[in-house]
């Protein structure tokens, strides 16, 4: 009855699709799993082919090159057989041995269910902290506390929606650069009356990015966000976007930009310490944005 995708890029899945596997052989019910590797690693992919193809009910594909994550995420949902799909990201782990059992149990459902997003109670090494903090801090939240906030986001980090109506939805495969491929797709959930509900059942994000890295996909999805909205795709922006909105009708970004280009180094140096601040993080967010629109302001 689930088809658990997995999307993933040079990672080495194979703990996750084995205690998937065996979590849902404990299960009277049908199920399977897809996984899609969109990286070049041949060796990895070999690797993962051979030792995942002895398990019942899993498939790995790699070389139909997906040229983004929504494309990859699309293709996974035209190869499922069963009507919910599971969609899950390569750099995650199951949490206990009930994640499959969570999910089965609330079936049959019209919902779109977000499970949640877990981080690991150790504190990483220097310099793979800025990812960690923000998570614990932004994305590590209860069902209760996600179904109440107004400005929480959709996820598609671990969520299970009716292929039905995931065909009539999609993620926008236009959307070639990283991030809010999931603030459009949950704006369209939205726009077509299709339920999001949330649940306790956590993945854990074990994909800790360097600090420098995680700060240059913030930089791109920031260039997106951007795009997504002067265009009209997004019509209400995000609370970053309103952010900066505000500052450029009091005609406050001139100065907010140069202030920034001031005190970027120290900020950025703050960022990358064993101690990162998310306020810094967030001013440097809105900074980011300012000096990504200079056209819209002298």
């Amino acid at each position: 009855m689930i088809s658990f995708l997995i999307a993933c890029y040079e990672q080495d899945i194979r703990h996750l699709v084995r205690s998937l596997h065996a979590q849902g052989m404990q299960r009277p019910e049908s199920f399977e799993i897809i996984a899609h590797d969109n990286g070049g690693d041949d060796s990895l992919q070999e690797m993962l082919r051979r030792d995942l193809q002895e398990l019942k009910g899993v498939r790995f594909h790699s070389g139909e090159s997906s040229p983004s994550r929504s494309a990859s995420r699309n293709w996974l949902a035209s190869q499922a057989q069963f009507p919910y799909l599971v969609f899950l990201d390569g750099d995650s782990a199951t949490p206990d041995a009930h994640y499959v059992d969570r999910y089965f149990d609330l079936l049959p459902t019209d919902s779109v269910w977000v499970g949640g997003t877990a981080y690991r109670k150790d504190v990483p090494v220097k310099g793979r902290r800025l990812r960690w903090v923000y998570g614990k801090a932004r994305e590590e939240q209860s069902a209760k506390s996600r179904s109440s906030a107004t400005e929480y986001g959709f996820s598609s980090f671990n969520f299970m929606i009716p292929a039905q109506a995931f065909q009539s939805i999609r993620f926008r495969e236009s959307i070639m650069r990283y991030g809010h491929e999931d603030t459009l797709f949950g704006v369209e959930l939205s726009d077509r009356g299709i339920a999001l509900a949330h649940c306790d059942n956590p993945l854990l994000h074990e994909g800790l990015d360097e600090d420098s890295v995680f700060m240059e996909k913030t930089r791109t999805g920031i260039q997106t966000l951007l795009q997504l909205t002067e265009e009209g795709t997004l019509k209400k922006g995000t609370r970053l976007y309103q952010q900066y909105k505000s500052l450029r009708k009091l005609g406050l970004v001139p100065l907010y930009r140069f202030l920034f280009g001031a005190l970027r180094g120290g900020c950025e140096r703050n960022l990358k310490s064993g101690a990162p601040s998310l306020v810094l993080f967030d001013l440097w967010r809105l900074g980011m944005l300012c000096e990504l629109d200079k056209k819209k302001t002298p």
